[in-house]
C-alpha cells in the first residue's frame, strides 16, 4: 500500500503536488484544527505563512518568524541546550502565545510557529504537524 492511500483510495481529497501549496493547505488545516490565529514556517531562506485571524500584517508575521528562527538557530548551535526543540512565548495580559517547534529536514533548520490564545497546543498535535512538513519537504 502506498503512503497516503487507504484501501486503494487517496486519503486526502484536497492535495497539491507543489510543496509550497501543500504546506499552505497543511497550515490552513492546522489552524482550523488547533484554533490558531496564524501558522508560520521559517527556514532562514524564507517564510510560508497562513494568517487566519492574527490581526497582523504579512510583514509583521515575517519579522516574528525571522526573529524566532534566528533564536532557534542560535539554540541549535549552543552545545548545552542544542537538543531543545520547543519554545513558548506568552504575553500574560492579552492571552496571546507563540509556540515554536524546531526540527531539521535533511540539513535545513526549520521552525514551525503558531500564534494562538493562551491555550498551548498539545505536543503530540505539534509533532504530527512536524511529520506532515517533513513528509512534504522530503518528497
Amino acid at each position: 500500500m502506498k503512503l497516503g492511500f487507504i484501501k486503494g483510495r487517496e486519503r486526502r481529497k484536497d492535495r497539491s503536488g507543489l510543496p509550497v501549496e501543500a504546506l499552505k493547505k497543511l497550515f490552513r488545516n492546522l489552524a482550523q484544527q488547533g484554533g490558531f490565529k496564524a501558522v508560520m514556517m521559517a527556514t532562514g531562506n524564507g517564510l510560508i505563512s497562513v494568517n487566519i485571524d492574527s490581526g497582523l500584517e504579512a510583514e509583521q508575521l515575517a519579522e516574528i518568524s525571522r526573529i524566532v528562527w534566528q533564536f532557534n538557530k542560535s539554540v541549535a548551535e549552543m552545545e548545552p541546550i542544542r537538543s531543545l526543540r520547543r519554545m513558548i512565548l506568552t504575553e500574560g495580559t492579552s492571552g496571546e502565545a507563540l509556540v515554536c517547534v524546531s526540527f531539521r529536514v535533511k540539513t535545513r533548520l526549520i521552525s514551525l510557529i503558531v500564534m494562538t490564545g493562551i491555550e498551548v497546543p498539545d505536543p503530540e498535535f505539534m509533532e504530527k504537524a512536524v511529520q506532515g512538513i517533513e513528509r512534504i519537504l522530503s518528497e
